[in-house]
């Protein structure tokens, strides 16, 4: 499986070894199957890549049926919920559009969880901030059935309680500044670990 052929470098995608890995049959993976997954900005220019028999399949997400059947899925237990983020979607469509991809719709729904009957937030960043928010509150939960702090504004959110979120937000600023659009597992512990080397974790 190749994931995310749209964030490889040019230099990559024209590699002899990829162009190799993409034909049919390839020289290195004579007995395999290889899956390339990409968004579909690059979808034509891979398509033109890939030599020999090869199958397209493109994943387009939950139609409106499927979204309304996970909502009342999820809020099984808590109907009228449900009901407060179906019609509260109908409100933001660009927010009901994103729901078609089934992990944002997780997200979403929640997020309307944690928030009760209290609005759904009109924009996606505004429910990723309330979704992070409810995730270290759950997460305190864990560790102090009644804990003393509050997590419901991300600008606010106390360093000496969280100090694993607080040096992961560190890390995504410094990417930001560098232009870097992906943080791998190698790059979090060469952090961590420069972090510890410099007295600052």
């Amino acid at each position: 499986i190749l994931d995310g052929y749209d964030e490889a470098s040019e230099e990559v995608k024209q590699s002899f070894f990829l162009k190799s890995l993409l034909s049919a049959p390839s020289a290195y993976l004579s007995e395999c199957d290889v899956i390339v997954t990409s968004r579909p900005v690059t979808t034509s220019d891979l398509l033109t890549r890939l030599q020999g028999s090869c199958v397209h399949v493109e994943i387009l997400g939950f139609k409106v049926n499927k979204i309304n059947a996970y909502i009342k899925d999820y809020f099984t237990d808590k109907v009228e919920i449900g009901e407060i983020l179906n019609n509260r979607l109908l409100s933001l469509p660009a927010v009901r559009g994103m729901c078609r991809v089934p992990v944002v719709l997780k997200i979403v729904c929640k997020v309307q969880e944690y928030m009760g009957e209290d609005g759904l937030p009109h924009t996606m960043s505004g429910i990723y901030k309330q979704y992070i928010c409810g995730q270290l509150y759950h997460s305190q939960l864990k560790i102090d059935p009644q804990p003393n702090v509050s997590v419901t504004d991300l600008s606010n959110i106390p360093s000496d309680i969280f100090p694993a979120f607080d040096k992961l937000c560190e890390i995504s600023y410094q990417f930001c500044i560098d232009l870097k659009l992906v943080i791998s597992d190698t790059d979090l512990v060469d952090s961590l670990r420069n972090s510890v080397f410099n007295g600052s974790v």
